[in-house]
């Protein structure tokens, strides 16, 4: 028709005695030919198969494809009567929002790994205190509060996943000391 030649992007001339295959992409093909056509010959139709058209720009449309054979009164084959459904835009939002799902799913689990590592910190910190308050040992004490800067240095880490998290731009470069 007219209106598939445009959507396509070809003029009528252009697609016309070509098979449908041929605008095909290669796995849509093979679909076509090893499932939908034995299908509409075995039953006499087929209905909203997924397949995929190389357009004239060569840009692929996806498309739900309907099609039924119609017979003369004698029951022989006259023709087939195809219906192609552009899908396109409904598969690109579909991706959008399976990414956006992902997105957030790793946002909800990495807000948590920063808050339980947040609060293991918090322990490991606290671990340090008795020590630097009771302990006369220079070098127990050295070690202690090596142990507070390292945990210092680890807490600096955690605002890049809870931004993450929530949805915020992420700080900059390095963390800050």
């Amino acid at each position: 028709s007219d209106r598939w030649a445009e959507f396509m992007g070809y003029t009528r001339d252009e697609a016309l005695g070509r098979h449908v295959t041929e605008f095909m992409t290669d796995e849509s093909r093979q679909k076509y030919l090893t499932h939908c056509w034995p299908r509409l010959l075995a039953e006499g139709l087929f209905q909203d198969e997924e397949l995929q058209f190389v357009r004239r720009s060569g840009k692929v449309a996806d498309v739900l494809m309907s099609a039924r054979v119609t017979y003369d009164v004698k029951g022989q084959f006259l023709r087939t009567f195809t219906v192609l459904v552009d899908i396109t835009d409904r598969k690109m939002a579909q991706l959008a929002l399976t990414q956006a799902q992902k997105m957030e799913a790793l946002g909800n689990l990495t807000g948590g790994i920063a808050h339980d590592f947040n609060n293991l910190l918090q322990g490991i910190y606290g671990c340090f205190r008795p020590v630097l308050r009771r302990s006369d040992d220079a070098g127990l004490r050295r070690v202690a509060e090596a142990g507070q800067h390292a945990v210092e240095r680890g807490a600096r880490l955690t605002p890049q996943p809870t931004a993450l998290a929530r949805r915020q731009p992420l700080p900059a470069g390095p963390p800050q000391r």
